[in-house]
Formats: structure tokens, C-alpha cells, sequence
């Protein structure tokens, strides 16, 4: 594809490729004349980059919408994940939650077995003795 300064005009650099015309006079002659066929073809490749540049936009306009729909179909795809593993990391919280329930219901059974054993053993104890009184209690009468 051509750059407008191509189609146009000079570069700075390219003064020896195109003579100055200042010294030319016109209109008797003896001047340059323009070509017509130079305006046309400059018009065509014109019209010919014009129409390449309609077609890559719509091309990119193409891939766009493409893009777009493939965006669509990966969310649909990715969505039930995303929801699985939202569901997944609630059930965790609620198993770490349970979990320290059941800790500190454990750790409160095994106090209140300690105790009773102590008491049952402290019972057992002052049931002895109070057997070991009664008996007492029946000889001295």
C-alpha cells in the first residue's frame, strides 16, 4: 500500500527527483502540462487502498464480533465452574465452622467425663467410709 506522500507529494529528501518548476512559465505553451492519465491512475490506487482498508476493517470488524461470540461461549463454559466452586468454598467454610464445633463439643465431653470419674470416684470413696461409719455405729451400740 502507498503512503499519501508518495501519491501527493515530495519527501524532504527527494528535491533531485523532482525538478523545481519555479522558473517555468505557463499558458503560452511552453509550460508543463498535466497529465490527466497521472490524476486517474493516483485516483485508482486511491480508490484501490480505499477499498483494501474498507475490507480489512470489515475483516477486523469480522474478527471482533468473533471474538465477542467466542467470549460469550467461554463464560457460558466457564460459568457452572465458577459456580461449583463458589458452592465448594461456602461447603468448606461450613466444614471448618462444623469442624471447630465438634472439636470443642469433644473437648467438652472429655471434661465431663474427667469429672464424673472423679466424682463417681469420690462417691465410691464416701461410700466406703460411710459402710465403714454404719458399721462403727452398730458396735458401739
Amino acid at each position: 500500500m502507498a503512503k499519501f506522500s508518495d501519491l501527493f507529494g515530495r519527501k524532504g529528501g527527494d528535491a533531485e527527483k523532482y525538478p523545481s518548476r519555479l522558473g517555468v512559465t505557463r499558458g503560452n505553451g511552453n509550460g508543463d502540462h498535466i497529465n490527466i492519465e497521472n490524476f486517474s491512475d493516483v485516483g485508482s490506487r486511491m480508490g484501490e487502498e480505499n477499498e483494501v482498508l474498507r475490507n480489512l476493517l470489515t475483516d477486523t470488524g469480522r474478527k471482533i464480533g468473533e471474538l465477542d461470540e467466542l467470549k460469550d461461549a467461554f463464560d457460558k463454559i466457564v460459568a457452572p465452574f465458577n459456580s461449583t466452586l463458589r458452592a465448594l468454598e461456602q461447603e468448606k467454610s461450613q466444614t471448618l465452622g462444623l469442624t471447630g464445633m465438634l472439636e470443642e463439643s469433644r473437648s467438652a465431653y472429655e471434661t465431663l467425663r474427667t469429672e464424673f470419674y472423679q466424682i463417681e470416684h469420690k462417691a465410691t470413696s464416701l461410700e466406703a467410709e460411710s459402710e465403714k461409719l454404719r458399721e462403727d455405729l452398730e458396735l458401739s451400740r
